[in-house]
């Protein structure tokens, strides 16, 4: 809100509500096409345009939404004091709106909130699911992941087995009780597709697709509570819970429930939380080890996350700037002490199951798209990465961006005796300088051709 000046909040609010009405009446009458991406698949990747047919339904995400945007314009009428001394109440409602205004926009969707459970269950719409009921012995599965990952189903060819494991972990403690739910066997599902499916699954499994299909959801919400304590700590309380509950507000958080992909936020948050308390006490190795630990657990998942790591190395190199640390010895310490986290798992799982990190790697990076033309995707990666970075957060974001260009502007237009002091007076956030880096890397690189 400060970097605006005297434009007033709520005149940012109707801005941001201006925006997302203009951008829902384009994507409604499909004036620019180019939206929703350049070309079908394949080679390349196009939203289909489809007639929204469940207006009787919209009542619910509209419910949350709402109740979201009450509760953030309350929380703006509380003193820091009074967040304080609420803290969790207010953690437990950022993240009961999380879960429910997922389950309202997928209750929206044509498909209905019944697709949860196909999202789960179907080999060609999750795939991880479907892998995890083939495993018969973890260790020989794991050994001979790198041989058998190309041909596994849909999005489990082309991450690592953490979301698989999920799975045979969750079907493994349901299975001692699944008995107790032998009554599933004798539901008669009227959708041919789906029947064919449940048909197919055990007792276990049909309960496992069930539960995963709220737990995910459920368990990404907690985004909400990480992001505020990480503003907390670098910003303060009233930049951590307005973060929270801006988190409400992303589609990539909100649209695409069960896959696992809604919950990999929760690794590099806890380990960027972990990582800022290390740097930010002297000797705290432990908390820098524990923060390489959980970044290698979410890469375990999804070699995704990797780019994300620009922004710990910035954050690092920063702290001299910031008066955290004193010098280089003790950033190359800490370096030292978040790579050796990172490197534990690799090696915990090779010297016990002989799973290779670095050669399962390469086979995923192999079985990317190579059809997709550079230039193309140059454009799309980044109009696709704020599309579903959301509306408010991507004005939210040009607002710092203006702000930073008019100091840049400032600083150069000024003599040369005068920018030291106009540098020093300057406000630079190193996580912003971070993912703008990030994502200049990760677009111009050219690594990425596709859904972002």
């Amino acid at each position: 809100m400060a970097i605006m000046g005297s434009t007033t909040q709520n005149q940012l609010i109707a801005f941001i509500a201006l925006c997302t009405l203009l951008f829902c009446i384009v994507i409604a009458f499909d004036i620019l096409p180019y939206l929703r991406g350049p070309a079908p698949y394949p080679p390349d990747w196009q939203w289909d345009y489809l007639f929204v047919n469940t207006f009787s339904r919209i009542w619910m995400p509209l419910l949350f939404m709402g109740a979201a945007l009450w509760f953030a314009l309350s929380l703006e009428q509380k003193t820091e004091k009074h967040i304080t001394q609420h803290e969790k109440k207010y953690l437990v409602v950022c993240v009961l709106l999380f879960f429910f205004i997922q389950l309202s926009v997928t209750f929206f969707s044509r498909a209905g909130i019944s697709v949860l459970f196909s999202r789960i269950a179907n080999p060609d719409m999750n795939g991880y699911f479907t892998a995890a009921n083939q495993i018969e012995n973890i260790p020989l599965f794991l050994s001979a992941f790198n041989q058998q990952v190309l041909s596994l189903p849909m999005h489990a060819q082309g991450h690592p087995p953490g979301a698989i494991l999920f799975f045979w972990s969750i079907e493994h403690l349901i299975r001692p009780v699944s008995g107790w739910f032998s009554f599933l066997n004798s539901l008669d599902i009227s959708h041919g597709d789906v029947s064919q499916l449940w048909e197919s699954l055990t007792v276990s499994e049909k309960i496992t697709a069930l539960f995963s299909a709220l737990f995910i959801p459920f368990l990404a919400s907690f985004s909400s509570v990480l992001v505020y304590y990480i503003g907390k700590y670098l910003y303060g309380i009233r930049v951590g819970i307005r973060a929270a509950v801006l988190l409400l507000a992303i589609p990539s958080l909100l649209l695409f429930i069960p896959i696992n992909d809604v919950f990999l936020p929760l690794f590099p948050l806890a380990s960027f939380l972990f990582f800022i308390l290390g740097i930010g006490k002297k000797q705290s190795y432990y908390y820098l080890f524990l923060s390489g630990f959980i970044f290698s657990l979410g890469l375990f998942f999804s070699l995704s996350i990797v780019p994300l790591l620009f922004i710990f190395l910035v954050y690092l190199l920063w702290t001299p700037l910031s008066g955290i640390k004193s010098g280089m010895t003790s950033i190359f310490v800490d370096g030292i002490a978040f790579s050796l986290g990172i490197i534990s798992l690799p090696v915990f799982l090779f010297l016990l199951f002989g799973y290779n990190t670095f050669t399962v790697s390469q086979t995923l990076l192999s079985g990317l798209p190579e059809s997709r033309a550079y230039l193309t995707w140059v454009f799309f990666n980044v109009s696709d990465f704020f599309i579903f970075l959301g509306i408010p957060l991507f004005v939210i974001f040009s607002l710092v961006m203006l702000n930073l260009f008019q100091h840049l502007i400032r600083f150069c237009t000024q003599r040369a005796s005068s920018r030291r002091t106009s540098f020093a007076r300057m406000t630079i956030d190193p996580l912003f300088i971070g993912f703008i880096g990030m994502l200049l890397l990760l677009n111009f690189s050219g690594a990425v051709r596709g859904e972002v």
